[in-house]
């Protein structure tokens, strides 16, 4: 059970768009390429670059549709679209 008398920690609440990212064709295409590497785990990939699993698999299925923004270089992987 929680004792509620006591005063917990400081609580930050982020509300709006303030948490909105812009992120560049390049950045998207390094971590669709990453999530496709043999091995990787798709939710942890977007946890390490901090999105949302939903937000990851929606760049997957645009790249795969044939989406040049969101296909990576080859440079950083060996997937092949």
């Amino acid at each position: 059970m929680v004792d509620a008398s006591k005063p917990r920690g400081r609580v930050d609440i982020q509300v709006g768009a303030g948490r909105r990212r812009r992120w560049n064709d390049e950045v998207k295409g390094r971590i669709v390429a990453e999530s496709y590497a043999p091995g990787a785990v798709v939710s942890e990939v977007a946890r390490r670059h901090g999105i949302s699993l939903q937000h990851l698999f929606v760049w997957r299925k645009t790249a795969r549709a044939g989406c040049s923004a969101c296909r990576p270089t080859r440079r950083h992987s060996s997937f092949r679209w």
